[in-house]
């Protein structure tokens, strides 16, 4: 269902964008038509009419997505292996503070790999919730070393 709602929301950005243009395009169309009073009897003068005015108006769109574009609207970048494990760990201990060796989870994290990772999230899932801390887990996996 989150597809279908993603999918749903983008059409009706594009289909925002096409309304916009076509409300832009239509006065402005009719405009350059009438303007001179003149009758357009080939298709190659409705095609330059045309095209004189959807190029200002594609030119003004690009222009104001370049220089006026939210910061929010570009997607973030995918977040990264450590960073994938931090979150993962973090959902599942209580707490991550206090690590053996002095060591910051953040530098943890950068040294675990998916092995590694799999067996800690196995191990604090076998401990009862409220008692899951990190540092003694990481204990308990020194001692059986």
């Amino acid at each position: 269902m989150k597809w279908l709602r993603w999918f749903f929301r983008e059409w009706m950005k594009r289909c925002g964008h096409a309304f916009s243009m076509l409300v832009v395009l239509g006065p402005l169309f009719f405009f350059v038509l009438h303007a001179n009073e003149e009758r357009i009897d080939s298709p190659g003068e409705w095609l330059w009419a045309f095209v004189s005015v959807l190029l200002p108006v594609v030119f003004g769109q690009w222009l104001w997505r370049l220089l006026w574009r939210d910061d929010a609207e570009k997607p973030a970048p995918p977040p990264t292996p450590a960073q994938l494990r931090q979150s993962r760990l973090a959902a599942v201990a209580d707490t991550v503070s206090d690590l053996p060796g002095g060591i910051s989870f953040q530098e943890l994290c950068l040294q675990l790999d998916e092995k590694q990772t799999r067996r800690l999230l196995h191990l604090l899932h076998q401990i009862r919730p409220g008692e899951r801390h990190l540092r003694d887990v990481l204990l308990c996996v020194e001692c059986e070393a």
